[in-house]
């Protein structure tokens, strides 16, 4: 289906066009080859774009990586914290929102592999964007342990914040250990991460064992 742009709208279509071209030729050698070993130039070969064009875009290669982390995977975020269901449990929720970023990374394993493995590293807009993203995780996890506090469900003694990040810690381990595996399994990825928790769980639920 053809799509009619707007005369006056169309260079901000082409521009969103090009970003994107830019972006899907990046991440195909970025899984292909692996980060380091990818070039501007070939990236710029791979689009069919001149290296000025890449850089109107994106002010370095480290500005790729941090968009080819951040596009998608914030989407997937947005969708995943929109499903919380609040009468369910802190856990029940974290769990949900887990299981919707393993099925985003198990797209594309390889990819995901080098874009997981470079940003732990990684440093200026990059580590910038991973921040903000682990703020709001953070923040939507210490939001659910609040609400089940309110519940009743967990004890008015535990520390939201920390018992977030050790939430946070279990999902990403678990995530790199998964995607180090000849096959990333999404099932298995999670059935770890829910052995994981049931440890911290059991030490801030008003009631262990309950309501699993």
């Amino acid at each position: 289906m053809d799509i009619t742009v707007p005369k006056g709208k169309r260079k901000a279509f082409q521009r969103l066009e090009t970003r994107a071209l830019i972006l899907e030729s990046a991440k195909a050698l970025f899984a292909d080859k692996g980060f380091e070993r990818t070039t501007v130039r070939a990236i710029a070969a791979s689009s069919e774009v001149g290296l000025g064009t890449i850089f109107k875009h994106f002010e370095d290669k480290n500005a790729l990586l941090a968009a080819a982390l951040h596009d998608d995977l914030a989407a997937t975020l947005e969708r995943a914290f929109k499903e919380v269901k609040h009468e369910k449990t802190a856990r029940e929720n974290f769990i949900h929102i887990a299981s919707r970023l393993y099925q985003y990374y198990a797209v594309n394993p390889s990819l995901s592999k080098t874009l997981v493995q470079q940003a732990m590293f990684s440093k200026g807009k990059c580590q910038t964007v991973l921040d903000e993203q682990l703020s709001d995780f953070i923040g939507v996890i210490d939001g659910l342990l609040e609400k089940g506090k309110e519940k009743q469900e967990i004890k008015q003694s535990a520390d939201n914040r920390a018992v977030a990040f050790n939430f946070f810690s279990h999902y990403i381990i678990t995530l790199v250990s998964c995607l180090n595996q000849p096959t990333f399994s999404p099932e298995s990825a999670l059935a770890q991460l829910e052995e994981q928790l049931d440890i911290t769980y059991s030490g801030i639920e008003t009631t262990p064992g309950s309501k699993r």
